[in-house]
């Protein structure tokens, strides 16, 4: 098994290399374990997931065990023995034991495999979510003091509570969690309004 960790391309590379992902449908069709890899991940709604597991080249690898977007899911610790990849569907805002949750995964886990998933960046939610209510006061031309503030709160409780359970992730605290639990993190990218994060569980120096 490959120890070196995914190479990072450079700026530019990365930028054009999403974009194509993105933009451009790509469907593998020369390798049957990339097509059931597609297929599966597109029946989920989760067209964007293969495009950045392809861009990070992890979708050629044999051994992948996709945890499901949606229902509940038990595993053993020996079906994941053997694992070279694992992808979780389910966006972490919506894990609601997500601390437990990371540390069996993490201790379940062979060394030298990756873990990659999504979750809703908070910040990015705020930030629309200001520039929504900006963009409605320009285009009525009303300007109405101490409103702004209650509204983008009310709007904001508003989106939380029709979304059920969701916890506020951002880039920073998701590092914090996934590093603090014993994670190597390889890279943290925004893709449709998802944030998409790939780690590695790599042995642990002994000093």
């Amino acid at each position: 098994m490959d120890t070196r960790g995914i190479e990072h391309p450079g700026t530019m590379v990365k930028t054009t290399r999403i974009k194509n992902s993105v933009y451009h449908r790509r469907i593998p069709v020369t390798d049957s374990s990339r097509d059931n890899l597609y297929r599966t991940l597109s029946n989920d709604g989760c067209e964007d997931f293969y495009n950045y597991i392809d861009w990070l080249n992890l979708a050629k690898k044999p051994d992948i065990i996709i945890l499901p977007r949606k229902g509940s899911f038990y595993y053993m610790p020996e079906d994941l023995k053997d694992t070279e990849t694992l992808i979780n569907l389910k966006p972490l805002n919506l894990i609601k034991d997500l601390r437990s949750f990371l540390k069996s995964i993490y201790s379940f886990l062979p060394e030298y495999s990756y873990f990659t998933g999504c979750f809703e960046d908070h910040d990015d939610r705020v930030r629309k979510s200001r520039e929504g209510e900006n963009n409605s006061i320009i285009s009525t031309g009303n300007v109405k003091e101490n409103t702004n503030n209650s509204s983008w709160m009310f709007n904001m409780i508003h989106h939380l509570f029709s979304q059920g359970f969701n916890i506020p992730i951002t880039r920073r605290s998701s590092k914090s969690l996934l590093e603090n639990t014993g994670f190597t993190i390889l890279d943290i990218t925004g893709l449709n309004g998802k944030t998409y994060f790939c780690v590695q569980k790599r042995p642990v120096l002994l000093t």
